[in-house]
């Protein structure tokens, strides 16, 4: 059974992880996951809309933030 694995770094922070495995059939299977660095949960991805829907969640989240915490500088 053939494997095989890629990573491929989107933005800081977050990373797309690509596995291939061939299933019984010998067909291969690919599987795809948004991995971040301050979520420890793995994003399941079928399709390019889930990850602009990831990265702009993100977005606003860290724009939230930045908003709330007052600056030191």
């Amino acid at each position: 059974m053939a494997s095989g694995e890629a990573t491929y770094y989107l933005a800081p922070g977050t990373v797309l992880h690509c596995s291939r495995e061939e299933n019984e059939r010998g067909t291969p299977d690919h599987r795809y996951t948004l991995l971040a660095a301050d979520d420890p949960t793995p994003v399941p991805v079928t399709n390019i809309r889930d990850i602009l829907d990831d990265l702009t969640f993100r977005l606003r989240k860290t724009e939230a933030l930045d908003e709330t915490v007052p600056s030191m500088v």
